[in-house]
């Protein structure tokens, strides 16, 4: 059982059978048969990739959901294990807090969800939070060699939009165990931005959850509130 409560959250995740103890609510399972054609090289014996455990908690008042997902380590081909990929409408942001393992954050900014004009690879760890900017798709990797558990902060006004990443075979880079490689289906594709996350304002040295529970206000902006976005990632 890997503990939670550092996090804030008392709760454990069951390693051995994919579960998170005492959540009530339904498991969704993202499988290598849906997402295979997102990969660069869509041949694997993998089953399942990844778990989402949505609504572990509910702030209805401020309209905010709490969620926690699990990521499975490894390769398919040589690309990471990652998550599918989606845009926001009317650009509603996201935030997350990595509780276990190292990420990447590829995210791509769109207005129009078919043309892409900025890149950033955010660089996470354990502890980390990293705000996802109004008009930036994302798909999070599973860059280590244990499970990848994260938790995020979503708006309930909305449904994440997949179709972009679908219709492109996934994000504009796959993420290699030998480097980045561009997806061809995108033209052009801007240089990668590398970064670590900031998160000014998001956590002030409080887990994620805590901090949403002690002042539910201040995650004003994952519903349109304002929030100085230029601020959340430190540029290599």
């Amino acid at each position: 059982m890997i503990d939670l409560s550092a996090y804030g959250i008392d709760m454990k995740f069951d390693e051995e059978n994919m579960e998170l103890a005492g959540f009530n609510g339904k498991r969704d399972i993202r499988r290598f048969d849906e997402m295979k054609d997102l990969f660069l090289q869509p041949d694997s014996e993998m089953r399942d990739l990844y778990y989402m455990f949505r609504g572990v908690d509910l702030f209805d008042k401020i309209k905010i959901r709490y969620d926690i997902t699990a990521l499975l380590p490894g390769t398919v081909g040589e690309e990471y294990i990652k998550t599918k990929g989606h845009y926001h409408p009317d650009a509603y942001p996201e935030v997350y807090e990595v509780m276990k393992g190292k990420a990447f954050y590829l995210l791509q900014r769109s207005d129009d969800f078919e043309t892409v004009d900025d890149i950033i690879l955010v660089e996470a760890k354990e502890g980390d939070i990293v705000v996802i900017p109004p008009h930036y798709g994302h798909v999070t990797v599973n860059r280590g060699e244990d499970i990848l558990i994260m938790s995020n902060l979503v708006s309930t006004e909305f449904s994440s939009i997949y179709e972009p990443y679908e219709k492109k075979k996934g994000a504009a880079y796959y993420i290699t165990v030998n480097g980045v490689i561009k997806n061809k289906n995108y033209e052009p594709i801007p240089p990668i931005q590398r970064a670590k996350p900031k998160a000014i304002g998001a956590k002030k040295n409080r887990p994620l959850y805590t901090a949403i529970k002690e002042n539910g206000e201040a995650f004003g902006y994952l519903n349109g509130g304002k929030y100085d976005f230029s601020e959340v990632f430190e540029f290599e």
